[in-house]
């Protein structure tokens, strides 16, 4: 650690003894020529452990203050002041319980008096001690004490002049005081309820700006972090801005929709599992509370008119407005807007936890059901599997286990050398449209549909990348793909969906490598290399078999790519008609791609151009071993979104939408239609006549209709 004094810079570091512990070793540096001016060794034998013991504050005063507890005596704390060579020892009141932190703040100017705060917490209680140095004297004494508040609270220093000033913040209340009085200056009120966070929300960080207005009012402007990860800024004790900032360590997330869209499904489940008069009285029930419903219904339906003569678009009919739920390394679960703009719907303490990872992330479900009933009763989370039916898998000891009841079924194990860095699977319950792809002579080339395939990726230090694709419901390998002359230390991101998948990695040259950089490698898998032709399935089913898993016919194509990719993904919509994108993360620009498939076709043409009827009714094109990327694929467009971790999409209300969210050191969102918004008006259609048209029509309709069935029957009277 170093500090800066005047003229003179200080090195604080710990020398071992023969004992258990460290002691400090300060060096003493001139600013100017950085001859060393002296050496000093502070503390007894075995003090410290490392120096996370070690708290220095006011760096570039003109009194640093060095100051540690010893660990043979945990009730004592020892306050140099660097450049000196006295340690003041100061009893610690434990009245109150267990130290559980202590900071040190201190002026970061050199003119500002020499005056220093200690902050001590414990579970339950905090309070601060004030010290002065004396410069003459080399002497440090205590100047008063600021009262014992419950609960976690912080403190912040402020200059103005050679003044300081101390700022602490409780749950409800911000305090000024000046260095020289424990009389408080002045007080307002903390208003943090507009931050809509539920559980514990104490503060603990801040940095304030002090401003002395005539007499003796104060005006103060503070960016306060609170413990559910929020920075906040308050001016006066009103909140101005808050950014959540816990948001930058996101574990793992689920999209969740409203349970309301899955309540029928889920009430005629129940009643084909009851006997008939249950399942009737059940029925009647339901029926009952649809007609109570009605009126809300109604209101619903007029105010979607509303919105279609406003000539204005509903997100929440389209679907839209789509919930991302997330877990974070502080332990809170964050429920997100996609749909607008990425805004916190709620924000709840799940796990009292400030840096480790120890509570259960992963499943967000399981979470989700401790939370409180008015939080976890409106949501139901997308992907939904029974465990007792379904096949899991995970790593365990550098081998992947498919389990079924916690009972391993299958492993699968890397060959010598190699070892397993990543596992990727499909979207849960992803629609597919067709099984087949349609060729220009309109034979069909079946698709091998398999929601199982999952992709390992292993990797050696002899610089070799493998692929494998393997069912995860019976562990049979089902392609190998072997990568030579690959950087190992590069990021090798992997997406999986319907018949295809894809990854991406970085070779570097070598001898016999003819290429270098980035690739990006796309296959596709079939049931048979022949058109109409099933395979092993033969003629006898009309879909791809999950249950035998049989050996694909692979197609691949390699491309080359301007810049390396990090993560990928795919989009999704709610049949699957639309055509997909490859979401793909590029660290380099700090963007998010979506590329076509038509542009990652591995049928694409070699030395060749297509034919105008395989162009026109397949959209193949000829192969360039250089995919660039084009400026409109950018979803991000001029922004930069930095450390992205991951990529996940959920499908619209409209077939033609897929929500993307990418989460890591930054959270972005978007809406993309891949195949265009086919099934949407354009923002220029003119609705209300469209709208006056249909009425008119149907009027007309209403008064025509007699008319000609009268027509009709004089007709038949008179041909009789």
């Amino acid at each position: 650690m170093v500090s800066v004094s005047t003229n003179t810079i200080y090195h604080v570091s710990l020398h071992p003894t023969g004992m258990r512990g460290n002691t400090i070793h300060v060096t003493s540096l001139d600013i100017e020529t950085g001859t060393r001016l002296n050496q000093l060794n502070l503390g007894s034998e075995g003090e410290l452990y490392s120096d996370n013991d070690i708290i220095l504050a006011g760096a570039n005063s003109a009194a640093p203050v060095l100051a540690w507890t010893d660990i043979t005596k945990p009730s004592t704390l020892k306050i140099n002041i660097l450049g000196t060579k006295e340690t003041v020892t100061f009893g610690i009141d434990q009245s109150n319980g267990a130290i559980k932190a202590i900071n040190i703040l201190a002026p970061q100017t050199l003119n500002a008096v020499t005056d220093f705060l200690v902050h001590y917490q414990t579970a339950e209680s905090h309070w601060a001690e004030i010290y002065h140095f004396d410069l003459a004297t080399s002497q440090t004494k205590k100047q008063y004490d600021l009262p014992v508040a419950p609960g976690q609270g912080a403190f912040s220093s402020s200059t103005v002049g050679s003044a300081v000033y101390f700022t602490r913040f409780t749950e409800g209340e911000v305090t000024l005081f000046s260095s020289t009085s424990n009389e408080a200056l002045q007080r307002w009120p903390l208003k943090i309820a507009e931050l809509g966070v539920q559980g514990d929300l104490y503060p603990v960080h801040a940095s304030t700006e002090v401003a002395v207005k005539s007499g003796n009012s104060y005006a103060i402007r503070s960016a306060i972090l609170f413990s559910s990860g929020d920075w906040v800024m308050v001016k006066n004790g009103d909140l101005s801005w808050s950014r959540p900032e816990s948001l930058a360590g996101i574990i793992t997330a689920q999209w969740a929709t409203s349970r309301v869209q899955g309540t029928l499904v889920e009430e005629l489940k129940v009643e084909g599992q009851s006997n008939l008069i249950s399942a009737y009285i059940h029925r009647v029930k339901r029926h009952v509370s649809d007609v109570i419903g009605l009126p809300q219904f109604l209101l619903r339906s007029l105010g979607a008119l509303a919105s279609i003569g406003a000539n204005t678009e509903s997100s929440e009919t389209f679907g839209f407005q789509k919930l991302v739920v997330v877990a974070t390394e502080n332990g809170r679960i964050i429920a997100l807007e996609a749909g607008n703009g990425l805004q916190v719907v709620w924000n709840i303490e799940a796990a009292k936890n400030s840096a480790s990872r120890w509570w259960d992330a992963a499943s967000l479900g399981t979470v989700m059901d401790r939370l409180p009933e008015k939080i976890s009763c409106t949501l139901e989370f997308s992907g939904a599997v029974d465990d007792s039916e379904s096949t899991t898998y995970e790593l365990k000891k550098g081998s992947l286990h498919g389990m079924k009841n916690g009972v391993t079924i299958w492993q699968f194990s890397p060959r010598p050398g190699q070892e397993f860095i990543a596992v990727t699977s499909s979207y849960p319950n992803e629609p597919i449209a067709s099984i087949g792809k349609v060729l220009a002579d309109r034979k069909v080339l079946y698709k091998y549909l398999n929601p199982n395939a999952i992709i390992i990726t292993a990797v050696d230090k002899e610089h070799t990348a493998t692929i494998y694709l393997i069912d995860a419901s019976s562990g049979k390998l089902l392609h190998v793909a072997e990568h030579y002359s690959v950087d190992t230390t590069r990021p090798i991101a992997a997406a999986v969906s319907e018949n295809w998948f894809a990854y991406s990695m970085t070779r570097f040259a070598s001898d016999g490598t003819d290429s270098a950089g980035p690739i990006l490698v796309i296959s596709e898998l079939y049931e048979s290399s022949l058109a109409n032709d099933r395979g092993v399935l033969g003629p006898s089913t009309n879909y791809s078999s999950l249950t035998d898993a049989t050996i694909p016919y692979v197609i691949s194509a390699t491309f080359h790519v301007p810049e390396e990719i990090s993560v990928l993904g795919v989009t999704q919509t709610a049949q699957g008609i639309t055509s997909r994108q490859l979401l793909a993360y590029t660290p380099m620009s700090g963007s998010i791609i979506a590329i076509p498939r038509q542009a990652l076709d591995p049928r694409r043409l070699v030395d060749a151009d297509p034919t105008a009827n395989q162009a026109q009714e397949e959209g193949l094109s000829r192969y360039h071993a250089f995919l660039d990327f084009d400026p409109k694929w950018y979803l991000t467009h001029k922004r930069d979104v930095l450390g992205v971790r991951h990529i996940s999409a959920s499908p619209a209300a409209l077939e033609s939408t897929s929500i993307i969210v990418a989460w890591g050191l930054d959270v972005f969102t978007t809406r993309v239609a891949p195949s265009f918004a086919f099934d949407i008006l354009g923002s220029e259609f003119n609705k209300v006549t469209m709208s006056a048209t249909v009425v008119v029509l149907a009027a007309a309709a209403f008064v025509v209709a007699p008319l000609i069935e009268r027509k009709m029957t004089n007709t038949i009277w008179q041909s009789v």
